[in-house]
């Protein structure tokens, strides 16, 4: 087929565009979140069983066979922590290390090893355990003991345990120089010890300061060549893991499929293309496809537009669909007409004259209290000033309502849950009025309000080398709540 001669001639006179790219390299992930096959359900259904019947086993092996055991129990215990699987028995361990902590103080072992577990153990779970145990492995001068050093999984376990410490307990700030120092000594001495992966780890980030579904991972590794390792823990672990991983791919790949990311994704492409890749002439094209709304726009736009284009309208009648079905379709008109609203964000005066399209979003935006104030108006532009005006005076004082209310608010008899509820609302409620409490402020107040039952978990958060946060605060509260109420039981 041949073209025209001036056909060719005009379109080789053609300038070429030179566009503004970040070659950006591919997302790592790929698809591979939006591409979960369904066959995965019956792997995972196999993968259930197994770990199913692992369970029994390991419960059988941790909690019955080794329980005489009082140094191999503390080991299994452990390293079903460290493994990632400790959900799985939750009441066991907690009974468990309450047998222990009856008789903790009356075993008579001298192994370091031993001795810093069970403290490190019982201190997790809440159980009030004294440091004064660690007396035994210092010499007539006061100091540790040199021959520990020789034992490096003891220095290990005795530099975790210091970890738990809290004010004022002296020997175990002393017991926290002095196994760091011999681990790190070791770890630059002696590269090909097996335990130079874990001292590493260790000095890096102590067990208190990890993330266990992180570590676990790790640890899987660290375990397996242990020569004394579990077998059925080390399964159930590593299939645990897998079928956990399984589930959050899944879930994943639901979530991605989701209206709001959708929206996420073109609203990040859009603005690429407006302030990188789009030449002035299009931009001016395109702007005007998008204030039409109309799909017999796409013939104008050039073929990289024209697939952004029809992807958003697309995506609008996805989203019109999906409010239809809860009887809330007229919204989709407003954030289609979303041009109004830039409009009056760059120029309040166009209020007045895009007057009858946004008092009708304004009242679709309030509630019924206050619906009455808006309908009212003449125009958008009173309708705004009218509510800034009536509601700026109410706001400044509920803010000063809210933050006298967090401050006072003592625990009492209030259930912890209850209490922490009640913080966060307060926080909620803050931060929507435009005044957000600041996280160091936060948790002061939860520690000085939460009342004394709480001291010790108050107590070791504030011991922290690095500051704890709001998030782990919490976990530790409602643990230790979890906790009492299971010994109360």
């Amino acid at each position: 087929m041949s073209f025209p001669i001036a056909a060719q001639v005009a379109h080789s006179a053609e300038p070429e565009i030179v566009r503004q790219t970040a070659n950006y390299h591919p997302s790592i992930w790929g698809d591979r979140f939006l591409n979960y096959d369904e066959k995965n359900i019956i792997t995972y259904g196999h993968m259930r069983q197994q770990v199913d019947q692992l369970k029994v086993a390991v419960r059988k092996e941790v909690f019955t066979t080794s329980a005489g055991d009082f140094s191999h129990h503390l080991k299994l215990i452990d390293a079903v922590q460290r493994l990632g699987v400790a959900y799985h028995f939750e009441r066991e361990i907690e009974e468990a290390l309450q047998r222990v902590h009856v008789s903790y103080h009356d075993y008579d072992g001298g192994d370091l090893y031993t001795v810093a577990l069970g403290f490190r153990l019982l201190r997790q779970h809440g159980f009030n355990v004294s440091c004064d145990i660690f007396n035994k492995f210092k010499d007539k001068n006061g100091n540790f003991k040199e021959s520990l050093t020789a034992d490096v999984p003891a220095m290990l376990s005795f530099y975790e345990a210091a970890h738990l410490r809290k004010h004022e307990e002296d020997i175990l700030e002393e017991a926290l120089v002095f196994t760091t120092t011999h681990l790190e000594s070791a770890e630059t001495t002696d590269a090909r010890n097996p335990l130079a992966l874990q001292i590493t780890q260790a000095l890096e980030r102590p067990l208190r300061k990890g993330l266990e579904r992180v570590y676990a991972r790790g640890y899987m590794s660290i375990y397996q060549d242990d020569a004394s390792h579990s077998e059925a823990i080390l399964k159930l672990a590593k299939l645990d893991f897998n079928l956990v991983q399984s589930l959050h791919k899944k879930e994943l790949s639901e979530i991605t499929r989701k209206i709001l990311t959708k929206v996420i994704a073109l609203v990040s492409v859009l603005d690429d293309i407006y302030d990188a890749f789009g030449t002035y002439e299009e931009l001016v094209i395109f702007t005007g496809a998008i204030e039409r709304w109309d799909i017999n726009c796409m013939d104008e736009l050039p073929d990289y537009m024209q697939v952004f284009y029809h992807t958003l309208l697309n995506v609008y009648d996805e989203i019109e669909e999906e409010m239809a079905k809860e009887g809330r379709s007229y919204r989709v008109y407003y954030a289609k007409e979303a041009k109004y609203i830039k409009n009056i964000i760059k120029n309040p005066s166009a209020l007045d004259s895009e007057g009858s399209i946004c008092v009708s979003w304004i009242v679709d935006s309030i509630s019924e209290t206050v619906l009455a104030t808006a309908t009212r108006q003449t125009s958008a532009r009173v309708a705004w000033l009218t509510l800034e005006k009536r509601y700026a005076s109410s706001n400044h004082h509920r803010i000063l309502h809210l933050r006298s209310q967090l401050i006072h608010f003592f625990r009492n008899d209030v259930s912890i849950s209850n209490f922490l509820d009640k913080i966060n609302f307060i926080d909620d409620s803050l931060a929507l009025s435009g005044s957000p409490v600041d996280n160091n402020e936060l948790l002061a107040v939860i520690m000085i309000n939460v009342g004394h039952a709480y001291e010790y978990t108050v107590a070791v958060a504030q011991a922290r080398e690095t500051p704890i946060s709001y998030a782990d605060l919490l976990e530790a509260l409602l643990l230790s709540a979890e906790q009492r109420a299971k010994l109360w039981s």
